[in-house]
């Protein structure tokens, strides 16, 4: 506490460029320039510092000339750089490059060679800052990385090569700075597919360091955490490797205090939370895709401190306890038993309270998934003041958290009951949904486009009631602005709104139809190059071709010979060639509505009248073999994904 608050008065005072200029070996001794690099390793530890003073022209020059380590005599007068002063250049180096614009200047600079030159110094923090540095020179940066990979030097191996040298080291700190680096070449996608047995050493040293201590076994779940995020494939392994028994073992150890556990009373209390917040990313990570990694998690009875991590005074381990179920959530196994007997839902509904931003927004990330239809738990969230509490949330200042309450708002009308859908929109209002589906952000359009979807899914007065509450012109031409829109989900979610939409009466049909626009762009959406976009244009087809015994034939046969007289009955055919299966049978479906016309019109020639019994209008919903998924059914139901929030892992 003494060093961080002698760190924030020596900022105060401005107390940066003073000591970077300190690092000149051309006017100051050796001891100065490494009492300068060692306090400005200290500053730097800590948050939020902007550091953009090292990256000036000279203090950029003199850092990195502290790199430039020497194995010849100097020349008489001079001050040469050690390996000490080379290893806490490294160090600065590795906590100030912070994005990508950093990062390129360093490659721009020669960082790279010195760096490599100094992986090889043989003096192990030397080596240990050096991989610091181009770990962090690499995260995130795909360019920086291949630079790194592609490296090359006479006499000496490829960098991939030393680095799995090192990764096999005796040091444990060795090994995780070297697997670090490995996983952020990995993540960058810098390493060539021919190098995938790269990971064959990376993965398993990450669980190994699982079982070390000090440090390195607090970092080593949240490097384990960044490799296999996203990756199915390393899930895989690692919940075969034993990642998650050993992970869930070491948050049942810390969340019963750890007191008789030799190995955690040498922790201090912060050290403690974070090993057990980063344990909680690793098992969320690890467990987001794979089924049998989420049954790995429950048979390792994790879920009870899990549960309990939700109420923990440090906000970091409650956001990373929300991630866990998140990810637990997505099976729906667990929603129906496992998290319903851990009584998840009450310890999750009180965290969209939480006085963390941070919090606020994974746990309403899980409840996206909670809220489903499969869930028990939707009932209690509904019953518990839920609807009032995400529909204050959409008012926030907060981009995540708006677009999170619109989402579970969305995911709590799949295949919601009229009582529940108008209970929604009572305290949501369509004025305010309406002004959603208009927000500056696309993604917030997207989810509340999806609400509607959802919405006007169900029985005539469903539909009904979107019209009274929207408008009749005011819809329409909401839907016919959104078809112009160039965002794919956007224009999705919309055809699958007229899908339901046509599901209703004679006028809710005739307002579609009488909508040149919207007629138009189904029409030109037949042929678009996403075939999830063909399908969904095929399904507004058949239902406004949709013979109902419950109306005048001649008005269903008119909306046929219309849309005929429009060129659908020929595009429908050119369907039939379709790459798509799902396209190519739904044409064959809308077909068949004009062949009945076709019929009744001869039938009709010749003095007798169609018998025709088709009951009421399909959604894609009450197709049997349809999975079930946004793409296919008039609604939406996957939780959030290119915008998800989640937690990654630094």
């Amino acid at each position: 506490m003494a060093r961080l608050t002698l760190c924030n008065i020596l900022l105060s005072c401005k107390a940066l460029p003073c000591l970077l200029s300190c690092l000149n070996l051309a006017e100051n001794k050796l001891d100065l320039i490494e009492a300068a690099a060692r306090a400005l390793k200290a500053i730097l530890h800590l948050p939020k510092v902007t550091s953009l003073e090292i990256y000036e022209p000279m203090h950029l020059k003199n850092l990195l000339s502290l790199l430039k380590v020497r194995t010849s005599t100097p020349i008489q007068g001079t001050t040469v750089p050690t390996l000490y002063t080379a290893e806490l250049a490294g160090l600065i180096l590795a906590r100030s490059c912070t994005d990508t614009k950093r990062q390129n200047i360093l490659v721009r600079e020669g960082a790279v060679a010195l760096l490599m030159n100094l992986l090889l110094s043989g003096s192990l923090k030397a080596q240990e800052a050096a991989l610091e540095a181009l770990s962090a020179l690499c995260k995130e940066n795909r360019l920086v990385g291949r630079h790194i990979v592609e490296f090359r030097e006479p006499g000496r191996g490829t960098p991939i090569e030393i680095l799995l040298d090192l990764a096999r080291s005796m040091n444990p700190r060795m090994q995780l700075t070297a697997a670090s680096c490995l996983t952020n070449l990995t993540c960058a996608e810098a390493i060539p597919e021919h190098m995938t047995h790269v990971m064959l050493i990376v993965l398993p040293t990450l669980i190994k360091l699982l079982d070390s201590s000090g440090d390195t076994q607090i970092e080593a779940p949240l490097i384990l955490a960044y490799l296999v995020s996203d990756n199915e494939a390393m899930q895989k392994a690692a919940c075969e490797a034993d990642a998650i028994f050993k992970l869930a073992d070491i948050i049942s150890r810390l969340s019963t205090s750890g007191t008789n556990d030799p190995k955690l009373q040498v922790y201090q209390s912060h050290d403690k939370d974070k090993f057990e917040e980063n344990a909680l990313l690793a098992l969320a990570a690890v467990s987001t895709l794979k089924e049998e990694c989420r049954k790995q998690v429950i048979e390792a009875k994790a879920l009870p401190h899990i549960v309990n991590a939700m109420a923990h005074p440090k906000i970091g381990i409650r956001a990373a306890a929300c991630q866990c179920t998140r990810s637990l959530s997505r099976s729906v196994r667990n929603l129906r038993t496992s998290l319903l007997d851990a009584g998840v839902a009450e310890p999750l509904f009180k965290l969209l309270d939480d006085e963390s931003v941070k919090v606020q927004i994974s746990a309403l990330a899980t409840l996206c998934n909670i809220v489903l239809d499969f869930s028990p738990m939707k009932k209690h969230i509904i019953e518990n003041g839920g609807v009032n509490r995400l529909v204050a949330l959409v008012d926030s200042s907060n981009h995540q958290l708006r677009l999170n309450s619109v989402w579970a708002l969305k995911n709590l009308l799949f295949h919601a009951d009229p009582h529940d859908k108008s209970s929604v929109m009572d305290r949501l209002t369509y004025e305010k949904l309406f002004a959603l589906m208009h927000d500056q952000e696309h993604t917030i359009q997207e989810q509340a486009l999806g609400l509607l979807r959802n919405l006007s899914c169900g029985k005539d007065l469903v539909v009904c009631n979107i019209f009274s509450g929207i408008g009749k012109q005011k819809l329409i031409t909401l839907l016919e602005e959104k078809l112009k829109s160039e965002n794919e989900h956007i224009v999705t979610h919309t055809l699958y709104i007229i899908v339901n939409i046509a599901t209703g009466t004679t006028e809710h049909k005739s307002a579609i139809m009488d909508s040149l626009i919207i007629i138009n762009s189904i029409l030109g959406f037949m042929f678009h190059p996403i075939h999830t976009i063909r399908v969904a244009s095929v399904w507004c087809v058949i239902n406004l071709s949709w013979i109902d015994d419950t109306l005048p034939n001649s008005e269903c046969l008119a909306r046929i010979r219309k849309l005929r007289a429009l060129g659908f009955e020929k595009s429908l055919k050119n369907l039939l060639l379709d790459a798509n299966l799902d396209a190519k049978d739904r044409a064959k479906t809308a077909l068949s509505h004009f062949k009945a016309e076709a019929q009744s019109a001869s039938s009709t020639r010749f003095g007798s009248f169609p018998s025709i019994t088709h009951s009421t209008p399909r959604s894609p919903a009450d197709d049997d073999d349809d999975d079930g998924n946004s793409s296919g059914w008039p609604t939406s139901t996957s939780p959030p994904s290119s915008s998800e929030t989640h937690i990654v892992p630094m």
